[in-house]
C-alpha cells in the first residue's frame, strides 16, 4: 500500500525533471542559435519561419517591424517592393535536389548568400551567410 502512495509523487518529482530538462535544452539551442554569426530560420510546409536567430530577424528589420509574421515569399517580395532588396536570384538546385543557393543583394551594399535545404518535411532550412565583403571584392576584379 505504500508504494501505491508514493508512485503519483515519484512521477510527479520526474515529469519535473523532464520538464527542467527540456527547458534547459530549449534554451542552450536558442542560444547557440544566437551565438550564429548569420542568419539562421527554419520554415514550414507554407514558408512561414517557425525557429530563427537574432541575426535572422535583423536582416529585413524595415519590413519585420510592420508585419511580424510573414512567409519567406511575403518577406522577399515586400522587401523587394520596397526597394530594400535590388537583387535576388534563385541558381540551379545543388545536390540531390534538396539544396539550392540563392543571392540577395541589398540597396545597401550588403549582399547575402542564402543556402535553402528542403526538409522531410516540406518545409526548409536556411542559412543567411553575409558575403558582402566577397561580393565587393568581386566586382572590383571585373
Amino acid at each position: 500500500m505504500y508504494y501505491f502512495l508514493r508512485l503519483p509523487r515519484r512521477l510527479h518529482n520526474e515529469i519535473k525533471q523532464k520538464n527542467q530538462l527540456i527547458l534547459n535544452r530549449e534554451e542552450l539551442f536558442s542560444s547557440s542559435l544566437d551565438a550564429l554569426p548569420h542568419g539562421f530560420a527554419i520554415f514550414n510546409s507554407h514558408e512561414f519561419p517557425v525557429i530563427t536567430n537574432n541575426a535572422f530577424n535583423l536582416l529585413f528589420p524595415q519590413v519585420n517591424k510592420q508585419n511580424s509574421q510573414l512567409s519567406y515569399s511575403q518577406l522577399i517580395s515586400i522587401a523587394q517592393q520596397h526597394n530594400i532588396i535590388n537583387h535576388y536570384h534563385e541558381h540551379h538546385k545543388l545536390d540531390d535536389d534538396r539544396n539550392q543557393l540563392i543571392d540577395i543583394g541589398f540597396t545597401d551594399g550588403k549582399w547575402i548568400t542564402v543556402l535553402q535545404r528542403h526538409t522531410d518535411f516540406n518545409g526548409f532550412v536556411c542559412y543567411f551567410r553575409d558575403d558582402t565583403e566577397a561580393h565587393q571584392k568581386e566586382c572590383l576584379h571585373r
